[in-house]
């Protein structure tokens, strides 16, 4: 019994770290917890053996996974069992990632002492860049996402995207760690490099790439229940997102309305009323309009069984025929079950998902004076490198077409909503976002939140920002370069740590 409640104790430290790292991220945003929320686990993990550390680290993620995704259960768009069981294993599962992280500090700490938290920041980095591997990607829990509030920090993702500002983050734990063992030289070297980051972010914000031309966005937010919406007449959701447009720009146009993730019920390219219902209100208003709808079409493989796409439509504003773009980046589970490219068969399972086909081409449309705009339907919207795509084929203007409304009051919109962000940052484009019950927002080219609608509320935006240069961010031009150096360091450390003990750096 004693030896029963000595392990529980002991887990105490991982499972605090977990809690203090879950607050400083959206909805609390609580981000300069963030800066010392890992230490307790950092500073426990040092002497246990590997798999010890694996086990404790675990709890810790656990717990953290826990808290920030338990709305993934509250998913309304499928039955209970499906969203509680989706729930449970993507927690279990992410939860190892913290468990591979603990273990491998332990390791490091024996062969390297304390210094060995040098390579942590690269270790952690090197995870988040394996746990968003193709087919099974779930980038939505990054260490940086709790910079956000904090633009100076946050601004660091121009170069290296969001797992840049992680490892910003958990340097900053480093830091704590080194002064606190009274290592000083090795924690003051670390926080010059946090004070220079900051301030380069500070600086940054102020001093942004030339930007194009102004436009002027609408963003409409139905908030149309979509539990219900696939059950009435398309009319009773057209007719919302027709009126709250009409009434926007009845005074005058604007460049481009945005509108929802299948803010249209239907096939849009098959059903002509609708369709030209929308090149209609395109043509008398002067204004594009983009928006989600569902579209399918047959090939030569599948005579009697047709792809389905989750796409976005833009009507140009002089009423011509609109064009299409193809969700690239499917759920996994919840539109695809995944590795299909290489075991076809997995497409007749039934998970209770709906069945998409991926899009496979990076579309941006075209406002007119040099202006283009990408259209990102939902979660695909927080994949920085595909966002970067978009922008090296043109898009000076990003769009996010979204319905967050399956998970009610929950964190995840809140989570969403933060994460998309980073993408302005990132390619230094300003973000049009347009979200069925919320949260919609207009951000600019440093991330700051120019306009937003609150979480389940009908309206709309009327926002003007500066589109994007033509001078692209390092980022956008390297892509994920220097996490992936961050990952081939992390992996040196663990492999380096297999050699003979340098004695110099032992120093427990």
């Amino acid at each position: 019994m004693p030896k029963k409640r000595g392990m529980k104790i002991s887990r105490f430290p991982f499972i605090v770290s977990g809690l203090l790292t879950a607050l400083a991220y959206p909805p609390l945003n609580l981000w300069l917890i963030a800066w010392f929320s890992l230490v307790p686990l950092l500073w426990k993990a040092r002497n246990l053996t590997f798999w010890m550390a694996f086990r404790r680290g675990w709890w810790g993620g656990l717990i953290f996974n826990a808290v920030l995704l338990y709305w993934i259960a509250l998913n309304s768009g499928t039955d209970h069992f499906t969203a509680i069981a989706s729930c449970l294993g993507l927690v279990l599962v992410l939860s190892l990632y913290w468990a591979l992280f603990t273990a491998v500090w332990s390791f490091l700490f024996r062969r390297w002492g304390i210094l060995g938290a040098l390579f942590l920041p690269a270790v952690w980095v090197g995870l988040e860049v394996v746990k968003n591997a193709p087919e099974i990607a779930f980038p939505w829990l990054e260490l940086g996402l709790t910079q956000i509030q904090l633009l100076p920090v946050a601004q660091l993702a121009e170069l290296g995207g969001i797992r840049f500002v992680s490892a910003w983050v958990l340097s900053a734990n480093v830091m704590i760690l080194l002064l606190w063992q009274g290592k000083r030289t090795a924690g003051f070297t670390v926080l010059t490099l946090l004070l220079f980051g900051g301030i380069w972010g500070w600086y940054r914000i102020y001093h942004l790439p030339p930007a194009g031309p102004r436009i002027t966005a609408v963003i409409v937010q139905g908030n149309v229940d979509p539990s219900v919406k696939w059950h009435e007449d398309p009319d009773s959701s057209l007719s919302v997102y027709i009126a709250l447009t009409s009434q926007a720009l009845q005074s005058d146009s604007a460049d481009i309305v945005v509108w929802p993730e299948t803010a249209v019920p239907v096939y849009l390219a098959h059903q002509m009323k609708y369709q030209m219902q929308l090149r209609k209100l395109a043509s008398n208003s002067h204004t594009a309009i983009l928006t989600g709808a569902l579209h399918y079409e047959f090939d030569s493989n599948a005579k009697h069984n047709p792809r389905r796409f989750n796409s976005a439509f833009f009507f140009p504003e002089n009423g011509s025929p609109p064009l299409r773009y193809d969700k690239i980046s499917l759920v996994p589970f919840g539109e695809r079950v995944p590795f299909q490219k290489w075991f076809p068969r997995l497409g007749e399972l039934n998970f209770g998902q709906a069945e998409f086909t991926a899009g496979n081409h990076y579309s941006v449309f075209d406002l007119g004076r040099n202006v283009k705009v990408s259209a990102q339907i939902c979660y695909e919207s927080v994949f920085g490198d595909q966002t970067r795509r978009f922008v090296l084929e043109g898009a000076r203007v990003l769009c996010n077409l979204t319905n967050d409304g399956w998970y009610g009051r929950s964190a995840g919109p809140y989570q969403h909503a933060a994460l998309v962000r980073f993408s302005c940052i990132e390619t230094r484009c300003p973000l049009l976002r347009a979200a069925n019950t919320g949260i919609s927002l207009v951000a600019d080219r440093s991330g700051r939140i120019v306009k937003s609608l609150p979480l389940l509320s009908r309206g709309t935006l009327w926002a003007q920002v500066e589109s994007g240069g033509n001078a692209p961010t390092f980022y956008v031009k390297h892509g994920e370069i220097i996490p992936i150096a961050l990952l081939l360091l992390g992996c040196a450390s663990v492999i380096l740590s297999f050699g003979r003990k340098p004695k110099e750096m032992i120093d427990r």
